[in-house]
């Protein structure tokens, strides 16, 4: 599994597209971790809803990790704090895995398939 600090791949070379959707979150929730650009992989675009997609930016920007370790969960915590890339897990409402990865800059969230990497 790759450290906290070194990125998953690189996006700007990836084949995602730009998602323009925004997660809608309550008017007084505040996020704690902003997602800057969300780009989209293209095989969890395939798979996944836009409600998946919607819940899973909602919980990562409002710290729910979703299926990580408890070591996972303490990794990104620090993440917050001294500003490193933050990854979550989610399953789909059909079943399928996928992940929620912010860069450290928090200018790009990425959202895709495990096997996208």
């Amino acid at each position: 599994s790759a450290s906290a600090n070194e990125p998953i791949h690189t996006m700007e070379e990836s084949p995602m597209t730009k998602c323009d959707d925004k997660p809608t979150m309550p008017a007084n929730a505040q996020a704690q971790l902003p997602l800057g650009n969300v780009r989209i992989g293209p095989e969890a675009r395939k798979a996944l809803t836009t409600e998946d997609i919607q819940l899973a930016l909602s919980r990562h920007a409002n710290g729910e990790w979703g299926n990580v370790s408890k070591r996972d969960a303490k990794e990104n915590e620090r993440a917050l704090r001294e500003g490193v890339r933050v990854m979550s897990t989610y399953r789909s409402n059909g079943g399928v895995k996928f992940w929620v990865v912010t860069k450290s800059d928090r200018s790009e969230t990425a959202v895709f398939l495990p096997h996208e990497v």
